[in-house]
């Protein structure tokens, strides 16, 4: 019979990815990936669905199936092209296709009529068919001059009638190369092809529309392009228009191209286009969908190097503006990706993968394209997937005995086909649920058509909390898995370090005694004795992170951006920052609900970095305009009272400002004045009008950057910052301890090699400090997180590095009534700019507890300030990006109490 069933999964592979993906827009955000890989799983649940009926055609000298649908009638029409023929001519050698097959089969594959067709030079190739609403055919392809070994070509479209009977064609082109890549019948009879052609722009390609009527007379064409060689490689056609994803060709170095997406209306005219970050390597951005929002989902590979790329998945809205996007790769190659959409809302994406010992890779994510698993498969020839109506998918192989592979809704195999053919062309989903596969074999054309098969048992669980700690009870639900057949009968779980439950109850609960991942897996036994498996990573850190209450954001259209949040005597907050370069003020209750705002400007660009309510009820905010440290104070409904630049005749910003025992204001920051031609450390003390008494200066002969100050418990200062006093080519940590009057006592650097910075410092009860910073990542471009414990004297006790992702920011510690540290900043990448939210807490040595993560389909989600709440939660506040017109705004959550 020529293939062969097998139950497949057994040289399969599981997989759990985690991959930060903020995912670009590129769209594009390639993060470091980690990839894990598991055990076989061992799942599967299903004999292959059995055989209805196979063919073999007498037509000789087949090379490969082109196009195969269904048509209206229940029949199918095929098109194929013949073995190429090789000629050569001096030193010219190249290969040729004399004609084209067209083939006509009713419903059990019985030949209905077949036609050869010929073209009137020498090189003829056929690249779909498509049924038309008189039950006729349209043939689009090529023919071509194949003279020499530089082959012209033009478009080509055959109209022929239900029985097969030739009715026109019509050759379109220039005097150069043209291509065909889409064809669709128009509402009024017509068609409109989408391709590209070199004919019109001295050599280079453009993208090519083309609109002929129902009897195929040219009625208009566009070209539209750069001057780089501009391809269209996949087309959607949306409501009023296509949508066209196109490669943008520099020069043929590895690499040197862009990727784009342009909107034209139906007549091809040009609507809007858009450029993404990244590279589109060859052909591979061949996977377009617009979205349940009127968006677009799209998958392309992003190469690095030479025998290095990633999947990229981008996401825009319905004007191609990007609002994520996410890459997906191990260590070597990733490429022929194709992208779905899922009935939940999220996307499958698949493709070639030569990073692992299998060699196709299945990717499921939510609609922000985040994973939520993966799988891949053994077998070469392992080339494309399609969903399947159970909600599986069917993954096919295309040469040398390809296989066959299907799973189910969780990428878990139930069957496997092995085809003992020369190569699989198309696996067809027919209208009753079962399947036909089109290949050759022996230069002949095969076809086997499988039943439909039974609908699959599936297995689903969640856990609460989702987020869990140590010693933590943890409810596993498995209330989603389903049984066509009746009711799940058995549930087998495996919950990871030796742990195995069985039960007829679909909800266990279990704790873990340590920190750690645990793969946790679920098998459902359905009434019939069918089988289905899922298994998810759980990650239980050392404590449990505090549950959000709630989150509050603030705004207007445009970047919003806070930088700092403070206590209230009423018992609520009030945060300050900078909205369309002025001064804001936003004040809230102790629920986060606003109670008011108030803008204020300065002479040029402003922004506040630092407020805390006075002793008068008023405010006080520390930041900077028009490149001077400004000072703003405003009575208790946010009212402007008085404002001072300070900081000397040049250059200079404040940072903090804290209200003196005298009523007036200590105010930290640095300056490039003073004598100075370098940036310093500043301190200045004023009055309680803002008139300056003193000012001190610290610094060397590089530049010094102060961040962050604190009064210490001897009503001195601790400040800190970076330094490059010490070293030209890297800056270090820099700790300065002074008097109550600003006189230096001691000062202390930090640092390794690289640029090391301070951003955040704390006294703690021991007299001692905490500083937070970023010291360079020695796995990547970014950064990590250093926490440094010093004594009173500023010595160093411990010092420790940690970090999730590629790039990882403290911007403030606090000391938490534990006696550790809570941390709020951002992880992300840093090659394509895209962050969440970070906070982590910390035992008294240092030590991670927990760690979370806020954000979505933004592009720099960052905490800047974080409090502790009179009911022992945590405040933080930051930006939340929404990576839309909206721009950024100010956002505040709160957790635990």
């Amino acid at each position: 019979m020529g293939f062969a069933y097998y139950l497949y999964n057994r040289n399969s592979r599981k997989k759990d990815v985690t991959k930060y993906l903020k995912m670009c827009n590129i769209l594009i955000f390639a993060v470091m990936l980690s990839v894990l890989v598991l055990a076989a799983v061992g799942n599967a649940s299903a004999s292959p669905p059995a055989e209805e009926w196979n063919r073999t055609y007498e037509m000789s000298d087949i090379n490969s199936v082109e196009s195969f649908q269904q048509t209206a009638d229940a029949g199918y029409i095929l098109t194929l092209s013949p073995r190429g023929k090789y000629n050569a001519r001096g030193n010219s050698q190249y290969y040729f296709f004399d004609h084209i097959n067209l083939l006509k089969i009713g419903p059990t594959g019985s030949e209905q009529w077949n036609r050869t067709l010929d073209g009137t030079f020498s090189d003829n190739r056929a690249i779909s068919v498509l049924e038309t609403s008189d039950g006729g055919y349209l043939i689009a392809g090529s023919i071509g001059d194949c003279d020499n070994r530089n082959c012209t070509d033009d478009v080509w479209l055959i109209k022929m009638s239900a029985q097969g009977q030739e009715q026109w064609n019509l050759t379109l082109g220039g005097t150069d190369n043209e291509e065909v890549e889409f064809v669709r019948q128009t509402a009024d009879g017509g068609y409109i092809l989408i391709g590209n052609t070199n004919s019109y722009n001295a050599g280079t390609f453009e993208i090519w529309f083309v609109k002929v009527d129902s009897n195929g007379n040219m009625q208009w064409n566009n070209t539209f392009g750069g001057i780089r060689q501009d391809k269209a490689y996949s087309v959607s056609q949306v409501p009023g228009g296509y949508v066209i994803a196109v490669e943008s060709i520099k020069s043929n170095r590895f690499g040197d191209s862009e990727f784009w997406l342009v909107k034209t209306d139906t007549k091809g005219e040009e609507l809007w286009n858009n450029t993404f970050r990244g590279f589109i390597w060859h052909d591979s951005a061949d996977s377009i969908q617009q979205t349940l929002d009127g968006g677009y989902i799209i998958a392309g590979i992003t190469p690095f190097n030479p025998g290095h790329s990633d999947f990229l998945l981008v996401k825009t809205d319905s004007n191609g503006t990007e609002q994520w996007y996410r890459t997906f790769g191990g260590g070597g190659l990733e490429f022929n990706p194709s992208i779905k959409l899922c009935t939940d809302g999220g996307y499958i994406l698949g493709g070639k993968t030569l990073s692992f010992d299998d060699r196709y890779w299945l990717i499921k994510t939510d609609e922000d394209g985040n994973v939520q698993w993966d799988r891949t498969f053994k077998g070469d020839g392992l080339e494309s997937f399609q969903q399947t109506p159970d909600g599986g998918y069917i993954i096919t192989g295309d040469l040398y005995d390809p296989p066959i592979i299907k799973t189910d809704s969780n990428g878990n195999e139930q069957w496997g086909i092995r085809m003992e053919w020369d190569r699989i062309d198309s696996v067809l989903q027919t209208g009753n649920g079962g399947y036909i596969i089109a290949g050759i074999k022996d230069s002949k054309l095969r076809l086997v058509k499988l039943m439909a098969e039974r609908p699959a048992i599936t297995a689903q669980f969640t856990y609460d909390p989702g987020n869990p700690g140590a010693n933590q009870t943890i409810t596993f639900d498995a209330s989603a898995s389903h049984d066509p057949y009746g009711n799940i009968t058995y549930y087998q779980w495996d919950l990871g370090g030796g742990n195995y439950m069985n039960t007829t109850q679909r909800t266990v609960t279990h704790s873990y005694n340590e920190s750690g991942n645990y793969n946790v897996g679920l098998t459902v036994t359905g009434s019939n004795d069918d089988v289905s498996s899922i298994t998810k990573e759980i990650i239980v850190q050392r404590l449990a992170p505090p549950i959000m209450r709630w989150n509050k954001t603030f705004g207007v259209q445009g970047d919003d951006n806070a930088y700092s949040l403070a206590h209230t005597s009423d018992g609520g907050y009030i945060l300050a920052g900078t909205t369309s370069g002025d001064f804001w003020l936003v004040k809230t209750d102790a629920e986060g609900v606003e109670l008011w705002n108030r803008t204020i400007g300065g002479t040029e660009f402003s922004e506040a970095y630092s407020v805390i309510q006075t002793s008068d009820g008023g405010y006080i905010l520390a930041g900077s305009t028009s490149r001077k440290a400004w000072l703003v104070k405003t009575d208790a409904n946010g009212n402007e009272q008085w404002q001072r630049t300070i900081g000397g005749t040049e250059f200079s910003e404040a940072y903090s400002a804290i209200q003196t025992f005298d009523g007036g204001y200590i105010i930290a920051g640095s300056a490039r004045s003073y004598g100075s031609d370098n940036l310093d450390f500043l301190l200045v003390k004023t009055d309680a009008e803002g008139t300056e008494q003193w000012n001190r200066t610290f610094g060397g002969e590089g530049r010094d950057r102060l961040y962050s100050f604190q009064q210490t418990f001897d009503d001195g200062y601790i400040l800190i910052g970076d330094t490059r006093s010490t070293r030209i080519d890297s800056s270090d940590f820099w700790l300065v301890k002074t008097d109550n009057n600003g006189i230096e006592i001691w000062n202390r650097t930090f640092g390794g090699h690289y640029n090391d910075r301070a951003y955040s410092v704390q006294q703690t009860p021991d007299s001692g400090f905490i500083m937070a910073g970023v010291r360079r990542s020695l796995h990547g471009n970014g950064y990590d997180c250093w926490l440094v414990k010093t004594d009173a004297e500023g010595v160093e006790m411990w010092d420790r590095t940690f970090g999730h992702y590629e790039d990882n920011r403290p911007n403030s510690i606090l000391q938490s009534p534990d006696g550790g540290y809570i941390i709020a900043g951002k992880t992300g990448s840093v090659s394509y700019g895209f962050y969440d939210m970070w906070l982590v807490s910390t035992d008294p040595e240092g030590y991670v507890q927990w760690e979370m993560t806020f954000g979505g389909t933004g592009q720099d989600d960052v905490a800047r300030s974080v409090l502790l709440a009179p009911d022992g939660g945590l405040v933080v506040a930051g930006d939340k990006d929404w990576f839309t017109e909206q721009g950024t705004d100010f956002w505040l959550i709160k957790l635990g109490g």
